[in-house]
């Protein structure tokens, strides 16, 4: 948060507009480009460079890369190219010259004010929607911008406008502001506006175990001198580890069940994972978080754990279908590669995925262990609580009717799992130690 909220995080992208500014100020050089001569073929070639990599930075760059670093400059030497070369005359500037791209341009800031706010009380107001329907509220947003830029932005920025009337406008808009949010502060968010009670059964379903909590993402657990800080559960006296609970953050739900498995049947279990760590071996996860929970080594520490205190049984749990994308337009990727590189793609991340599978399966059943590979819960894109209490109404036939149409449904959740159905069924008729655990008939 801080990194992009905060000037030193972004200092050196300002940094680059303002040397631009110079430029373009000081020097008769990106102003003054005659026709036909090499001047004009210069700006054109580094023009279409600058567009490119704009262009490149919507297909490369992800949230899993880290920022600021290296990979912003993408972006940004783009805009600088454009900025710098994109002059009259030069064939890039003949097509965003087009009304229509100017337009969009003019009310630019606008939409990037309003978007956000549009698509944030959209998505609170109708929940069962994919991202399709951001699309659909395009116009809107655009619509909204422009009533803005010409109404709002557009008065604003003429030089004869007195200053009294713009310190009036944006005090009141302030006091407004804070006086709004002191009262929703003040009443603990509204909280009359609820139309119901959760009763506790439910209320107590949504909730994560704080031991669970504890033992999951614990920073540097995946170096060897903290292999002593992963978690014990079950029957945690025994000296022997007769199972072992490993993955991402999908694993947290399951902490309970398998401690009171343990403790009910005398054994002895581990459970440990990092968010965004698929229990693979030789996978490299493109995050910018491998420092503090690098997954490659974690994977590492755990088949060399189950190797020295031969660990029978171990049990993977993860949302697979995050690593490997899915068939629906709304497709939430996080990229995993082979090898330690910031580069990947669809296509390497399941190339990388089924590797990482294979060899995982080999390693273990060298080993005598039984793998247990719990297929993923149908995932919900809405936070349960929010599903409850929007559904509600007190016809008990209609409150049942909203929550299954706000629910992800059973034919969606199949799409999103088929490919790494083909995945595991393979994997089942290769390896003789695996065992595929269904958890979507009764989730």
């Amino acid at each position: 948060w801080s990194e992009f909220m905060m000037p030193f995080g972004r200092i050196w992208e300002l940094g680059f507009g303002a040397i631009c500014a110079f430029l373009l100020n000081s020097s008769d050089f990106f102003i003054n480009v005659e026709k036909n001569n090499w001047k004009t073929t210069f700006f054109n070639i580094l023009s279409l460079i600058g567009i490119f990599l704009i262009f490149l930075s919507f297909f490369y760059l992800s949230r899993d890369f880290p920022y600021p670093s290296f990979h912003t400059l993408i972006p940004t030497i783009g805009a600088c190219l454009l900025i710098l070369f994109c002059q009259k005359d030069i064939f890039l500037q003949k097509i965003l010259s087009y009304k229509v791209l100017v337009f969009i341009g003019l009310i630019s800031y606008s939409v990037y004010l309003f978007h956000y706010p549009i698509f944030s009380l959209a998505k609170y107001a109708k929940t069962n929607f994919d991202n399709l329907f951001y699309i659909y509220l395009i116009p809107l947003v655009l619509f909204i911008s422009f009533l803005n830029w010409q109404y709002v932005e557009k008065p604003f920025r003429k030089k004869n406008k007195p200053i009294k009337t713009l310190l009036i406008f944006i005090s009141l808009t302030y006091v407004s502001l804070i006086l709004f949010s002191f009262l929703i502060y003040k009443n603990d968010g509204l909280d009359k506006r609820k139309k119901f009670i959760l009763p506790e059964s439910v209320t107590e379903s949504f909730m994560l175990s704080e031991k669970a909590k504890s033992c999951f993402d614990v920073n540097y657990i995946h170096l060897k001198e903290n292999k002593d800080k992963i978690c014990k559960i079950g029957n945690q006296n025994k000296r022997k580890i007769d199972f072992l609970i490993f993955g991402d953050s999908h694993i947290v739900s399951f902490y309970e069940m398998f401690d009171k498995f343990g403790l009910g049947t005398n054994k002895k279990g581990l459970f440990v994972g990092y968010s965004g760590c698929p229990p693979l071996l030789n996978v490299y996860p493109i995050r910018g978080d491998q420092k503090e929970r690098n997954c490659y080594k974690l994977n590492k520490l755990i088949s060399e754990l189950v190797d020295k205190e031969q660990i029978k049984n171990i049990i993977l749990i993860s949302r697979w279908s995050y690593y490997i994308g899915s068939n629906t337009f709304d497709r939430v990727v996080s990229l995993i590669a082979s090898k330690p590189s910031r580069n990947s793609n669809i296509y390497e991340s399941r190339k990388a995925f089924k590797k990482g599978l294979e060899e995982t399966l080999e390693f273990y059943q060298k080993q005598g262990t039984k793998v247990f590979i719990f297929k993923e819960a149908p995932y919900q894109n809405i936070n349960p609580k929010q599903i409850y209490y929007r559904s509600f109404v007190s016809n008990k036939k209609e409150f049942k009717r909203n929550l299954r149409n706000y629910s992800t449904t059973f034919d969606r959740h199949k799409k999103i799992q088929k490919f790494l159905d083909n995945i595991f069924n393979t994997s089942k008729n290769n390896f003789k130690n695996i065992n595929l655990t269904n958890i979507e008939d009764f989730l």
